[in-house]
């Protein structure tokens, strides 16, 4: 709908939800962004030929214990997933939950592999996420899947809805927390620590909305260490040169540099668009940390953004859009709301927020 709004008008739609991050943003992070020259184009690199210090300092820094845990790094959290999910698969694991709002390959990942899944929801009351430990103890699942930050709104767990995660580890039930968007610091691993119950997936360089450089790294207890590296080889083979070199990158000061520029550039975007939600049908959540946020409306029936007209007539009065949460597994009794990515702030960003929660507003 986008596309054919462009194509008989000639303006281009932004959606606001969009993955992709303004010139403005990237252009300052650049001017931060100095990665070390390491490897070279035509060896072949796997997890298991980094050296093991080098391995350990990543683990340490991510916050895991070194000695009792391992990490197998792949280029993307995509690949992760898949790995992840070969790894239940072959022990035993035949029903899991996935906790909405989630990321969309989960389930069709599960799928090819023939493993039955259902979706159990977030709950959401007074601005505050709570983990819904009941609905999944009812349904007697093997392993249950999150993300951390909860997907799309820069939320993490409060100290009580992660000791809920502990306890399900406690009982055998397998908990992997997709952490591919969580920054310096709050890492589950940190809170939870090892565990043959426990695994979590990391991506240091997406959170701070670097994507074109970065791995991604599984920490697992190092009881699975063999059967990672010996898959790997089957379901991804090789390292990229890019992905190599990010290893060190993040092991640099210069991360942590690109980490602070970024959460200043964040802030800045935050609170710009921050004045225009200064209205009673629009909440967004107070406690958000990085570059996502998702914003709630209560005048507009979830309905609505099932349909085509809404989209029309949204981007023939905006001339934006942005992709509305039930994409992403918030139900419908989250009403309506959409995720939106502040590393796409520039001018022309802020003016079409702007335009699109005024517009929002009179519905």
């Amino acid at each position: 709908m986008e596309k054919t709004y462009e194509r008989t008008t000639g303006l281009k739609v932004l959606n606001v939800s969009s993955w992709h991050i303004s010139e403005s943003f990237r252009n300052v992070q650049l001017k931060h962004f100095c990665p070390p020259q390491i490897g070279n184009a035509f060896d072949y690199v796997y997890t298991y030929s980094i050296p093991v210090h080098i391995r350990q300092a990543i683990l340490k820094k991510l916050g895991s214990v070194p000695e009792a845990s391992t990490i197998l790094i792949s280029p993307n959290n995509t690949i992760s997933i898949i790995n992840v999910i070969n790894l239940l698969k072959h022990h035993g694991i035949n029903n899991v939950c996935i906790v909405n709002p989630s990321y969309f390959s989960v389930a069709h990942a599960l799928a090819s592999a023939g493993i039955s899944y259902t979706y159990v929801s977030m709950n959401r009351f007074n601005g505050k996420y709570v983990f819904p430990i009941e609905a999944i103890l009812q349904g007697n699942y093997d392993a249950v899947w999150v993300t951390s930050p909860i997907y799309s709104t820069g939320v993490y767990l409060d100290p009580n809805e992660i000791e809920k995660l502990r306890y399900l580890i406690r009982r055998k039930v397998f908990v992997v927390a997709d952490e591919s968007f969580a920054l310096p610091g709050h890492e589950l691993i940190r809170n939870i620590g090892i565990s043959t119950h426990f695994i979590s997936i990391y991506c240091p360089h997406k959170a701070i909305s670097c994507n074109g450089y970065k791995f991604s790294g599984i920490v697992a207890s190092d009881i699975y260490e063999d059967f990672l590296e010996q898959w790997v080889d089957v379901l991804s083979g090789n390292l990229p040169q890019s992905c190599y070199a990010s290893i060190y990158h993040y092991l640099t000061p210069n991360y942590e540099e690109c980490v602070n520029s970024f959460q200043m550039e964040i802030e800045e975007a935050k609170k710009a668009i921050f004045s225009f939600l200064r209205s009673s049908h629009h909440t967004t959540d107070a406690n958000a940390i990085g570059s996502l946020i998702s914003v709630y409306c209560d005048n507009i029936d979830f309905k609505q953004t099932t349909g085509d007209d809404f989209f029309q007539q949204l981007h023939k009065k905006t001339c934006t859009s942005f992709y509305p949460g039930w994409l992403n597994g918030f139900g419908q009794e989250y009403g309506t709301c959409f995720r939106v990515n502040l590393a796409q702030d520039s001018l022309l960003f802020r003016q079409s927020v702007q335009r699109l929660l005024s517009y929002l507003d009179t519905l």
